[in-house]
């Protein structure tokens, strides 16, 4: 499998995950909250563990149309989750370069991918981390891309009946989103 120099979709989402991953973050992705119905998902969530203390950061990527209101809805999850800081991750500026300016005091970082070759450097650049070694980018594209499909697999499998891809399902939910939203006993 070959990765596209110029990820979009899906792609770009494991690309960041990636980003994040190879400079040392933890990462969750495509976590889901229901209450029957879906009240949100969110696309990577990154906790980098320092010497001092833990940062955690809400990502949202967009490799399509995007808007303010794309903008206001991730400070919005950021205020129901508690959260400080988020980035906004996407490929063009649709004429939006003040996006930068208008969000950071709200916590939300805006970042422009619209060059892969210079991706990573940017990464770096805005403060969210750098790479010990930078073959670990491609690498957790690759394992992403993998997870991805075959989450999408068990989907699949379920869909049509097949039980142990149901409770294959379950338990992926459970451990992804589960873990997630789970808190702490009052």
């Amino acid at each position: 499998m070959t990765l596209p120099e110029s990820p979009k979709g899906e792609e770009l989402e494991d690309y960041i995950a990636a980003l994040f991953q190879a400079s040392g973050h933890f990462v969750e992705k495509q976590i889901t909250e229901s209450d029957p119905a879906d009240i949100l998902e969110l696309d990577i969530f990154a906790t980098y563990y320092g010497p001092e203390d833990a940062v955690q950061r809400l990502i949202e990527v967009k490799s399509g149309k995007w808007g303010f209101t794309d903008l206001f809805k991730v400070v919005g999850w950021m205020e129901y989750l508690g959260l400080e800081h988020g980035a906004f991750f996407m490929t063009r500026w649709d004429d939006r370069e003040s996006a930068q300016r208008k969000m950071e005091p709200l916590g939300l970082d805006v970042v422009c991918f619209d060059d892969f070759g210079t991706a990573p450097r940017l990464f770096t650049e805005k403060g969210f981390g750098s790479f010990a070694e930078p073959r670990l980018i491609s690498l957790w594209r690759h394992s992403y891309g993998a997870e991805r499909k075959f989450v999408k697999l068990i989907h699949q499998k379920e869909r049509v009946g097949a039980e142990g891809a149901k409770a294959a399902k379950t338990y992926h939910r459970k451990i992804n989103n589960g873990t997630f939203f789970a808190r702490a006993p009052e």
